[in-house]
């Protein structure tokens, strides 16, 4: 037997509603008559580069930078050089471990263990360690929460050492010496980058910023790059890399 468009039946399937919690042509109705729809993340996707930077900012600078992204620093954990942010809409953790610090005798030394005893030497310095008790932590406070890993230069090498199979890994100018590093989810680095050579990381196009010069006509020329310039982490600049 058919319906007719005057049947009340066949105006609740038009409208796409039967009954209480029934399946329709237009999805999955609640109770009160409204489709139930996944939750959407409102904030915009953080940039690389971004969270490379906060690694190095101070923590309450840190927090300002990355408010925009919806991340929320956790002051109990983190440190200058270990920061742990927490994204509750999207359930995320974001542990950044920042690069070396040159005025630092401590780093320098962790450098020098990294680079001629490879990831053995790297794990035995308090470096490590702090970074190593700072994300356990996290991970036992935020055990439902996906884990997202970044770092720069010897932060990077710190990040591909401790991050599990179900991490999500980011790093830029991973630290090596004369054992390779790096090789655990996205990883970037330039060409002419002493510190990262023997890393596994993928090869991009230095940034190099044009600038004006006093030649024969007034012209934009590119600048070379030069060594230190093509570690940094704005060589991300040529090739965007975002992450939510």
């Amino acid at each position: 037997m058919f319906t007719t468009l005057s049947d009340p039946r066949r105006e609740k399937i038009i409208s796409g509603y039967i009954g209480n919690s029934t399946l329709t042509p237009t999805g999955l109705l609640s109770q009160s008559n409204r489709e139930v729809r996944p939750v959407r993340n409102p904030y915009p996707e953080l940039p690389l580069e971004q969270a490379l930077n906060v690694s190095y900012s101070p923590l309450g600078r840190a927090q300002e930078k990355l408010t925009p992204y919806g991340y929320v620093l956790d002051k109990q954990l983190s440190t200058q050089q270990n920061k742990v942010f927490v994204q509750p809409r999207s359930k995320k953790v974001l542990f950044t471990v920042a690069g070396t610090d040159p005025t630092s005798l401590r780093d320098l030394t962790t450098d020098a263990y990294l680079a001629f005893l490879g990831q053995a030497g790297l794990q035995s310095t308090s470096r490590y360690k702090e970074a190593e008790q700072t994300l356990a932590k996290a991970r036992q406070k935020y055990s439902g929460y996906k884990k997202v890993l970044s770092g720069h230069s010897l932060g990077s090498s710190i990040i591909n050492t401790l991050a599990r199979p179900d991490d999500d890994v980011y790093g830029f100018g991973t630290g090596s010496g004369l054992f390779p590093q790096g090789g655990v989810g996205v990883g970037f680095r330039t060409a002419h980058d002493p510190f990262s050579y023997t890393s596994k990381d993928k090869v991009i196009p230095a940034y190099i910023p044009p600038k004006k010069a006093n030649l024969r006509a007034s012209q934009i020329v590119n600048y070379p790059s030069g060594i230190f310039p093509s570690h940094s982490y704005e060589n991300l600049r040529s090739r965007p890399t975002t992450f939510v």
